[in-house]
């Protein structure tokens, strides 16, 4: 039994004192004293709280014992309601460790810290979600706006889709935009197993096929941009906690955008805004570009062009909008073209088949003048190649 009492106690009392009068933390001031930690925050309560006096008739006696009356043991309080307490558990006196670590910390500190964390992190993951993108041209150029192409999936036109896009880069300046879903991959909620399962290319097989098809368009330089979509980015961020979809663009100096994005695109003398994502809220069953209206007027009134993918569906429309915005001169042209892309997954899938409509094989192609602030919509690579040819004759051989 260790025992602390009398001259002993008092001594000890006093410098525990001292050392928090000093700043000492518990646990410092514990290990300085040589005694429990336990033995220290009592002996600092009794400092800070000494017992009040109370009277008995005519006397004034104090409810604390006198210092050769009291004693202080290394146990655990409360543990007896003797005046002389003993030892019954171990007691550690010398923690080694980062007691104390936090002292002088304070959130101006913190808030500092995680600012340059922050930085950081979006240095080495950035997310785009829109910027200037300049095309120096003497001609016209065409985007083709590429979306849900699923290349994993079983019921992917594997083959028409890469004739489609070998036909495509025949054509100068001819652009694609990948407004995402370009693997099956699948939604991390999606109940039905055998969607998944019955992808005929593995995942990673799907990614080397990605890779390969983002390199070959990148180094021809017709890929402006890729984008996340629910089957494919967003898929591997929800599962796997990183998204190899983004990297395939990355890797190639492609921008990739995580969700709806608007940029500037100038081309040769002329400005147009674009705002484009894999799907903009908004669905009606009788207006296929409902989303993308909604967007415009909500969103983006100055936009020229709104094109999302999502749907498997083809649809085009060129509308005129905010006739007073542009009279005022706040608006470059009058019109704005809703675009809505197709898909390269046609069905008839087994698990959309008893809800929605086979998807339509077609990716809508926007030709964008470089002299005047004017847009010509079509669908058809013998039209675009023919359009491009009587343009003032001005094609980029």
């Amino acid at each position: 039994m260790t025992r602390l009492a009398g001259a002993e106690r008092d001594a000890v009392r006093e410098r525990v004192a001292r050392l928090n009068a000093a700043g000492k933390s518990d646990a410092e001031i514990a290990v300085a004293v040589g005694r429990p930690l336990h033995i220290v925050k009592k002996l600092l309560h009794e400092w800070r709280y000494p017992k009040k006096e109370r009277a008995t008739g005519h006397q004034v006696e104090t409810t604390a014992p006198s210092s050769a009356q009291e004693s202080v043991s290394d146990t655990t309080p409360g543990e007896s309601s003797a005046e002389t307490i003993e030892d019954s558990a171990p007691a550690w006196t010398a923690l080694t460790g980062d007691a104390g670590a936090m002292d002088g910390i304070n959130a101006d500190m913190l808030l500092t810290i995680a600012d340059t964390l922050k930085g950081i992190t979006n240095a080495a993951d950035p997310i785009y979600t829109g910027g200037a993108l300049t095309i120096h041209t003497d001609a016209p150029i065409g985007v083709m706006f590429v979306s849900c192409a699923h290349l994993g999936g079983r019921y992917t036109v594997h083959r028409q889709f890469w004739t489609l896009i070998k036909q495509a880069l025949a054509l100068p300046n001819l652009y694609f935009a990948f407004l995402g879903d370009d693997t099956e991959g699948f939604l991390p909620t999606f109940k039905d197993r055998s969607a998944p399962m019955s992808q005929p290319l593995s995942i990673a097989v799907q990614l080397t096929l990605l890779a390969l098809i983002v390199k070959h368009l990148a180094g021809a330089r017709r890929l402006l941009f890729g984008m996340a979509g629910q089957h494919s980015g967003d898929w591997y961020t929800r599962n796997f906690g990183y998204n190899p979809v983004e990297r395939a663009y990355r890797d190639q100096g492609v921008p990739y955008f995580d969700g709806q994005a608007y940029f500037v695109m100038t081309v040769g003398q002329q400005e147009y805004r674009l705002a484009v994502s894999h799907q903009f809220p908004g669905h009606s069953m009788y207006n296929k570009l409902h989303a993308q209206t909604r967007a415009f007027h909500w969103n983006f009134p100055s936009a020229d062009v709104v094109a999302m993918g999502d749907k498997h569906t083809y649809a085009m429309q060129e509308e005129v909008a905010y006739t007073w915005e542009f009279d005022a001169g706040l608006r470059s042209s009058p019109y704005v073209w809703f675009v809505q892309t197709g898909t390269a997954k046609v069905g008839p899938d087994k698990y959309t088949l008893k809800r929605y409509p086979r998807g339509q094989f077609d990716w809508p192609m926007m030709v964008f003048d470089n002299l005047e602030h004017r847009i010509i919509g079509m669908r058809d690579l013998e039209v675009a190649r023919a359009w491009f040819g009587r343009t003032r004759g001005r094609v980029n051989a």
